[in-house]
């Protein structure tokens, strides 16, 4: 009988955790979402042609900052403990790339330039002419390809822990 007791014990504990496991990333995306509010970030989707791209944006009325995300994470996950102090003296613009987060895309093209193609087509649609980039990872090789396509748009780059484009002469 107490062998019982014990085993149905372990089960209901077993049985709470993955009740309650499965609920911990929708706590934590919206805990996140909540951090974005008070900074005074609010939510946003663009269809720009074959792609939506979910973004947050706001803050200050200061320089305009654009955080692209590393490969694997979405925005508010990569950049939430940033955007607090960020957005003190910033407009910032914190994108999902495409097939990330919210944003998708109408075209199977996986391809960097792609990217680079959605976050311009977003920047047009949100009226942003002057950014200052910041890029991680899989986000910095975007961003190095964005201020590459618009160097009179990317007053200033920064990557972090990102790969770069090999160029050879041709």
């Amino acid at each position: 009988m107490q062998a019982r007791r014990g085993f149905l014990g372990a089960l209901l504990v077993a049985a709470l955790l993955l009740l309650t496991g499965c609920n911990v990333i929708a706590l934590k995306q919206s805990a996140l979402e909540g951090t974005l509010r008070s900074a005074g970030l609010r939510p946003g989707d663009k269809r720009l042609g074959p792609d939506v791209v979910h973004y947050w944006a706001g803050g200050k009325a200061g320089p305009t900052v654009l955080l692209l995300h590393g490969f694997g994470a979405s925005a508010i996950w990569q950049w939430t403990d940033q955007v607090e102090e960020l957005a003190r003296d910033h407009r910032l613009i914190v994108p999902d790339l495409l097939w990330f987060g919210d944003s998708r895309s109408d075209v199977r093209d996986f391809g960097v330039d792609h990217q680079v193609r959605a976050v311009e087509a977003l920047l047009d649609a949100l009226g942003e002419t002057q950014v200052a980039v910041v890029g991680i990872s899989y986000g910095g090789l975007v961003a190095h390809e964005l201020a590459s396509d618009r160097p009179d748009e990317v007053r200033r780059l920064t990557l972090v822990d990102t790969p770069g484009r090999v160029y050879t002469r041709g």
